[in-house]
């Protein structure tokens, strides 16, 4: 066939990998919605036991959001994107 080459230059195929965990450490997450209803259902899922989420705090306004995410400590910053008084 022509452009194949013969494997004679000692040439192994890689060796796979082991299953590495999808999530080495959990990822922090920060939650900002102004609905108590869906801040407490957002909070209720991503605080489940083995969901790979640590939650760093929530918010019921986008006031404190810069400083919280400027400190480079969140991994995830889950935001309703019409919030009173601001845009997300």
């Amino acid at each position: 066939m022509a452009g194949c080459t013969n494997r004679s230059d000692g040439y192994s195929p890689p060796v796979s990998q082991p299953d590495l965990p999808l999530v080495r450490n959990p990822l922090t997450v920060y939650v900002v919605d102004d609905d108590p209803g869906i801040l407490q259902a957002v909070l209720a899922i991503l605080g489940r036991p083995g969901t790979g989420f640590q939650l760093l705090g929530a918010s019921p306004c986008g006031d404190s959001a810069p400083e919280i995410v400027a400190d480079g400590e969140v991994d995830i910053f889950v935001c309703d994107l019409r919030l009173p008084g601001a845009d997300g």
